[in-house]
């Protein structure tokens, strides 16, 4: 005998098919609240995902970030003035003062 007999077997059916749908959908959520508790633990700028707290903490505190962190905040920094001076320079393309990226996009526009 099943758990819902004393329904009729359409009933039963349709109890049945709800009960699995709601269990795979408490499953869905279980998974999307684990995705998000991870992307929590994980370092975009170093690519590093991290399962504890503790550990993404010292990850972040760390030199090695902080080291990355610098060095991305000047490179920026750096393409920010190169940005500036490439749209309003006249300046040939053998001039070093622009970064590689914006170097070829002198050369590419005609800008020489």
């Amino acid at each position: 005998m099943t758990a819902f007999a004393c329904y009729g077997p359409v009933e039963s059916e349709r109890i049945a098919i709800a009960f699995v749908q709601e269990n795979e959908e408490k499953e869905k959520a279980k998974e999307a609240s684990l995705a998000d508790l991870k992307a929590n633990f994980y370092c975009d700028l170093c690519d590093k995902q991290y399962l504890k707290h503790t550990e993404y903490d010292n990850h972040v505190n760390s030199y090695d970030h902080a080291h990355k962190v610098v060095s991305v905040n000047n490179e920026r920094s750096r393409c920010d003035v190169h940005e500036k001076r490439a749209k309003n320079s006249t300046f040939s393309s053998s001039n070093s003062q622009f970064c590689d990226h914006h170097q070829r996009q002198l050369v590419s526009s005609g800008v020489t």
